[in-house]
């Protein structure tokens, strides 16, 4: 039998065997895919380190460099073990800062048209760890982190904190394209920024009983809805046992910080401090030469709580 991969001489009339057309189609699709230009990824093909493909569920088409949610798997083991090993469909929708900030979102590698998998272009390749273009509206440009916002296809969001560090953006405020590194965990300062709270149970504490505040905090966003970062939190900074603390205003500042999981810690509430009084501390005493008077220096020093006096000695 020839073989249907034998080289064709110059001047040789070709007549293609059904599986080397089949061989050499299915090398030029993967040359195309690897290549961007296919016009969308089909499940199966290689990736490079950090992508994975998405399904695009939102309502509108994406640009290359757009960012979709990602949310769960397309099929997953229960449905079909085999496929799963093989390759991994995630399916993106609306980008929503509550459920996909945190580094749950992709940068896409190509354009994605809205749609059935089916549909060309609708499953492709998208960055979801290391070094990749993308929008960002700077809101200030000392902000030194990135993430999604609720509702933006185009561009990703400056912050004092997120899950996409910024390695360079263009000059000045606005939207801007940007180089990320996608992936990396919240560390801006040593890893804590600022959030706002306010109390949501306990008690302030006293002499039989320790503060028990509990805190719902949220990421300051000027514009739009605060989101909410975790409820019922209490600070990691340690309070006194048996002492009354001051109840914060709503709206308060305190820190926070997102552990190597993305899970988000309240280290402590600025306005959370014990209820203190002020006593006068005898500091100096004199008496005149002739033991008529005496006169006293005072300091007031501010103290937690005082204790009985004790007898003459």
């Amino acid at each position: 039998m020839p073989d249907p991969f034998e080289p064709v001489q110059a001047g040789q009339k070709v007549a293609m065997s059904a599986s080397a057309e089949t061989a050499r189609r299915e090398l030029l699709r993967r040359l195309a895919m690897n290549a961007g230009l296919a016009g969308g990824a089909q499940p199966g093909g290689p990736l490079a380190a950090g992508c994975i493909y998405i399904h695009n569920l939102s309502d509108i088409d994406v640009e290359r460099f757009g960012i979709l949610g990602i949310d769960e798997l397309e099929w997953g083991p229960a449905d079909d073990l085999k496929n799963f090993k093989n390759q991994q469909v995630f399916r993106g929708r609306t980008p929503d800062w509550q459920y996909h900030s945190g580094g749950r979102f992709a940068v896409l590698l190509e354009p994605a048209a809205h749609g059935h998998p089916t549909d060309r272009g609708a499953v492709v390749r998208a960055c979801v760890s290391g070094i990749v273009p993308v929008k960002i509206d700077m809101l200030d440009t000392l902000h030194r982190f990135a993430d999604v916002h609720s509702g933006s296809y185009s561009d990703l969001e400056s912050r004092n904190a997120g899950s996409a560090r910024i390695l360079w953006h263009e000059a000045g405020t606005g939207v801007k394209w940007a180089v990320v590194l996608l992936g990396v965990p919240c560390d801006p300062a040593g890893g804590a920024f600022l959030v706002r709270v306010k109390v949501d149970g306990g008690s302030a504490g006293g002499p039989d009983a320790d503060c028990s505040w509990t805190y719902e905090v949220y990421f300051e966003d000027p514009n739009g809805p605060w989101p909410v970062l975790g409820t019922n939190c209490v600070p990691f900074k340690m309070r006194f046992p048996y002492t009354e603390y001051v109840q914060p205003s709503n709206e308060s500042w305190g820190l926070g910080c997102q552990d190597v999981g993305g899970i988000f810690r309240l280290l402590e509430v600025f306005e959370e401090i014990p209820l203190t009084d002020l006593v006068d501390v005898v500091t100096q005493v004199r008496h005149d030469a002739g033991g008529e008077y005496t006169q006293v220096k005072t300091r007031p020093v501010r103290v937690l709580e005082m204790g009985e006096e004790t007898d003459w000695h």
